[in-house]
């Protein structure tokens, strides 16, 4: 039994190291989706990410981000995405940090517009 209770100590060890290393290096994301009218168009951000509608992709927190959305023999379209703070959170912040809280509340950032939603229209002679 004394062993046991010994051995419990360092099994839990390796967890509570790994805990502390991933605590400093969270990065919050926000998750945007795309939809388009027909579907299974090619949707390329300007970072580089690709994917097919519908898809969602997760981009940095207060990022903004490009979306180009083509599919053959309809026109392109480009949607400019950006974070941009909720109102709600930006009250509680200021409520937060008006109750005498030395430490104000960060805004939650939500992307604009999110969902992406386009119909694509049919170029006039798709041959060119």
């Amino acid at each position: 039994m004394k062993h046991f209770i010994q051995a419990i100590p360092a099994c839990l060890l390796p967890f509570m190291l790994l805990g502390c290393v991933t605590m400093g290096d969270r990065v919050d994301v926000n998750r945007l989706f795309v939809h388009s009218d027909p579907p299974g168009a090619q949707v390329t951000l300007s970072s580089g990410e690709k994917g097919v509608t519908p898809c969602q992709f997760l981009l940095p927190t207060r990022g903004k981000a490009m979306v180009v959305i083509e599919k053959e023999g309809y026109e392109q379209q480009e949607v400019f995405v950006e974070a941009a703070p909720t109102l709600r959170s930006v009250v509680l912040s200021g409520l937060a940090t008006g109750g005498g809280s030395p430490y104000p509340k960060e805004p939650v950032y939500e992307f604009k517009p999110n969902p992406i939603e386009v119909k694509l229209k049919r170029k006039e002679n798709p041959a060119q």
